[in-house]
């Protein structure tokens, strides 16, 4: 029994041999350019929200660290930002 041909749509290449997909087959260039534009823009925000997230748990983390070795010692906080006054 042979297989027949592959029922899949046949996709153009395009000249760096990408392969043109229905979604963006039937579109202009400046409405991809602009649909580009946005994407870019939705990764650079969620970028930005990622850095946001992790610089508050570094600094959450180093909070913690600094209560953790007062604790430590004995001392809090406001008495070791002042040394002698007890």
């Amino acid at each position: 029994m042979k297989a027949g041909p592959s029922k899949e749509p046949s996709k153009k290449k395009g000249k760096r041999g990408l392969v043109e997909t229905d979604e963006t087959q039937n579109v202009s260039i400046t409405e991809l350019q602009r649909l580009v534009l946005l994407e870019q823009l939705q990764v650079f925000r969620l970028a930005k929200e990622l850095l946001l997230h992790k610089k508050n748990i570094n600094e959450s983390d180093t909070n913690l660290s600094t209560l953790n070795a007062s604790a430590e010692t004995g001392n809090p906080i406001f008495m070791s930002l002042f040394p002698g006054q007890n």
